[in-house]
């Protein structure tokens, strides 16, 4: 997967964990392309049954890096691996779980939506 994150299959359970603990488990682009691959993978896989996404530490994730974004915005495929984790999560065939402890927070609802729906603060514009 990638540094932040993790993806363990054990028992016909994928466990990927996003392991960014310093910063709430903030979403930067190149997390959401594992995020995406994990999906991937456990569509492919018939050994994998489910696949639960968790945090390290004490969130589960604070949403988007918005520094991570605003970095990568110039570029034309910056928002390529956020398109294809929200598609995976919407056509995935295996159950999903969210092991959610401590904030759960996503600039995008669908983000959230695995199990349930979690407060969304939205910005004042």
């Amino acid at each position: 997967m990638t540094e932040f994150v993790k993806a363990e299959l054990e028992a016909g359970i994928l466990t990927v964990t996003m392991a960014r603990p310093d910063k709430k488990n903030a979403l930067t682009n190149e997390m959401y392309g594992a995020l995406a691959d994990a999906l991937e993978r456990a569509e492919k896989d018939s050994a994998i049954r489910a696949v639960v996404f968790q945090g390290d530490g004490d969130s589960f994730t604070a949403g988007n890096d918005m520094a991570d974004f605003a970095a990568q915005s110039k570029e034309p495929q910056a928002e390529r691996h956020v398109v294809r984790f929200l598609r995976n999560l919407a056509i995935s065939t295996k159950p999903l779980i969210a092991a959610v402890q401590g904030n759960a927070l996503a600039s995008e609802p669908r983000c959230c939506c695995i199990v349930t729906w979690f407060t969304l603060p939205r910005p004042h514009v």
